[in-house]
């Protein structure tokens, strides 16, 4: 065992689901975090999506005899490679941690308070605050959608590697991951469903399991393109105006950081236009149109960049000389 990780040999409760596909080198480093942060005995399920690689190329330390790799006969998705792993999880608690996000050295310790709270306030998950540090308390325990709402973001439930889970809380929501899988959303919307009917209780920890990449390794694009399926969800409809207000922060970020994709190519431009112009309408529909018009005047301001404006004022400077010109000379003449 290394000589850094100083807990018990295991979490008796918890079980690391790795979903993963062509990935053999990053789950080969999650597994050797595993084992240095948690210990060898840590049980750890590896659900592969086969590809150009398979299960034999992840290295597995030796000594973590309780890491199991299964590898399905075809490449079925994220989501389902992620329910073909929970049917192996026997344990209370399950981590779905992403093959390629890095461990923190004190992600032990976190997850281990996070399971100890959960027990404690029967909460059925905990989520972890990457993105938003709202205020300076370490632990919240939320039973409201409103509560959740202001001390975590979108994007803190969003992310897979930040959610530790009640696998129980996660079988019996089964139909929502599965059903709005194409939204790319749907763990986000388990939590967002079970707060809104009064079903379940989370807790929020401002803490961080994974240290994130600077790269952005998705579409953003692809992202804005998908996340307005979820207010089909009937609940999600009924409080919508709440929902929306909680969504639109992280839909605001995804338009700026698209502006990486929008390249020369003019469909990738039109593309990003037409996006704007249907969370605008859904805005409009949703929050009225004194909001829809706010937002769509904040996104007009990102797709104009310094150069632009300044290009656009000289050119009014430009068209106003030539117009006082014009009228100088006529009054002369």
């Amino acid at each position: 065992m290394d000589q850094d990780y100083n807990g018990p040999d295991l979490l008796s409760s918890l079980t690391i689901l790795i979903p993963t596909w062509d990935r053999p080198a990053e789950v080969s480093s999650r597994l050797q975090e595993i084992n240095k942060f948690f210990g060898a005995n840590t049980c750890v399920v590896v659900q592969v999506n086969p590809g150009l690689y398979n299960s034999d190329d992840i290295d597995v330390p030796a000594s973590m005899a309780n890491t199991a790799i299964f590898e399905n006969a075809v490449n079925h998705g994220f989501v389902v490679n992620i329910l073909q792993g929970l049917g192996s999880v026997s344990t209370e608690y399950v981590w779905i941690l992403g093959d390629d996000d890095l461990l923190r050295s004190d992600a032990y310790e976190l997850i281990s308070m996070a399971i100890e709270k959960c027990s404690t306030f029967s909460a059925s998950a905990a989520i972890f605050n990457h993105f938003s540090e709202p205020f300076d308390s370490k632990w919240f325990h939320v039973r409201t959608f409103h509560n959740f709402s202001v001390v975590s973001g979108f994007s803190d439930c969003l992310f897979i590697s930040a959610n530790i889970w009640k696998a129980k809380y996660l079988r019996e929501n089964l139909e929502i991951l599965v059903d709005y899988s194409f939204t790319r959303v749907s763990q986000a919307i388990i939590h967002i469903v079970s707060l809104c009917e009064s079903r379940n209780s989370l807790m929020i920890c401002r803490g961080k399991l994974i240290n994130t990449r600077p790269e952005i390794r998705w579409s953003r694009l692809d992202y804005l393109d998908r996340i307005l399926a979820m207010f089909a969800h009937p609940v999600i409809h009924k409080n919508k105006i709440l929902v929306d207000s909680f969504v639109w922060p992280g839909c605001y970020w995804a338009f700026c950081s698209a502006q990486e994709e929008v390249v020369v190519e003019h469909s990738l431009g039109s593309n990003w236009w037409n996006l704007v112009f249907r969370h605008v309408s859904h805005s409009c529909q949703v929050q009225g149109p004194l909001v829809a018009m706010l937002r769509f005047s904040s996104l007009i301001l990102v797709r104009i960049d310094v150069y632009k404006k300044v290009m656009i004022i000289r050119m009014s400077l430009g068209w106003l000389r030539r117009r006082i010109f014009t009228a100088t000379s006529i009054f002369t003449a």
